[in-house]
């Protein structure tokens, strides 16, 4: 095939993958958002797949094959994690009620899809977490990486341009393992590039543009985005020791794009002054040389 209708064919491919994204996407925030307003509300395959403007039947096979599990599946999980944070909350709220108010028919039926996700029944309470427990903390040393980027400041939405992205990777046959996704952010945090690491798996350059990103100490925060964020504004450490004019790197553990709010894992990057010393560094956070983001 001649170059440009090769062109012009995988732009074509190019643009479906990224339609295909945003139809599962918009569905996932859909029935995220409805069953925070109604937790026992039920929502049928017909319904999900009008969300998508799809098919039953190409609804199903494209949503297991991007978040990995059926839409029934992922609503009945998402119920079960509301109620799991309600009965540590709500001290007051029985397990009854709980199944009840989350659409099971019985208490009994409820504990036992309860026990399946959570390995324990809802009699046994977990405690909240403090939410600086719940951050991970430590030094590394970002290598510096040159890779491929979509700007995003011209974009009214951040996920078109990863978007874009994966569906290169799409096109090239690669695993879900290789879409190692990391966003650029200005100092003072608004989204400026999006990012793929490259992969051993990746058979050829991809067409985009490539940044020098990383370099030096930074402060690697991990958990889950609201907790990390938290715990960046409000660390006395880092506050002290962060390179102010340099920008924060976020590498997803897990595609956002897909993945409920209190689902989603990050790293966030925060660079460190050059002039800090490493004995400096290690009295505030612990030295490491792993992180999701520079794993090979």
């Amino acid at each position: 095939m001649s170059t440009e209708p090769r062109k012009a064919l995988m732009a074509s491919r190019l643009a479906a993958t990224m339609d295909r994204r945003r139809r599962i996407r918009k569905t996932v925030r859909y029935l995220e958002a409805q069953l925070e307003v109604q937790p026992d509300v039920r929502l049928s395959l017909d319904e999900l797949a009008d969300v998508a403007c799809l098919s039953p039947y190409h609804f199903i096979r494209l949503y297991h094959h991007a978040v990995g599990e059926t839409p029934q599946a992922t609503v009945r999980r998402v119920k079960l994690r509301a109620a799991h944070h309600r009965l540590i909350v709500d001290r007051n709220a029985s397990v009854t009620m709980v199944a009840l108010d989350t659409g099971y028919d019985n208490a009994q039926a409820f504990a036992r899809a309860y026990r399946r996700q959570f390995g324990a029944p809802p009699s046994i309470r977990a405690s909240a977490t403090d939410r600086r427990a719940a951050v991970d903390v430590s030094a590394i040393v970002f290598p510096r990486m040159r890779p491929c980027t979509r700007q995003i400041g011209s974009l009214a939405d951040p996920w078109v341009a990863f978007d874009e992205l994966v569906g290169h990777l799409t096109l090239q046959g690669l695993p879900k393992s290789s879409e190692r996704l990391l966003a650029v952010l200005s100092p003072d945090s608004a989204f400026t590039h999006a990012c793929v690491l490259d992969s051993a798996n990746t058979r050829e350059p991809l067409p985009l543009a490539r940044q020098a990103v990383g370099g030096g100490w930074h402060a690697c925060l991990r958990g889950l985005p609201q907790e990390v964020w938290h715990r960046a504004q409000h660390d006395f450490h880092l506050a002290a020791l962060r390179c102010e004019d340099r920008p924060l790197l976020l590498y997803y553990l897990n595609d956002p794009s897909y993945r409920l709010d209190d689902e989603q894992r990050i790293e966030l990057f925060v660079p460190l002054r050059p002039d800090a010393a490493v004995d400096e560094i290690a009295r505030a956070f612990p030295l490491t040389t792993t992180a999701g983001a520079i794993a090979a």
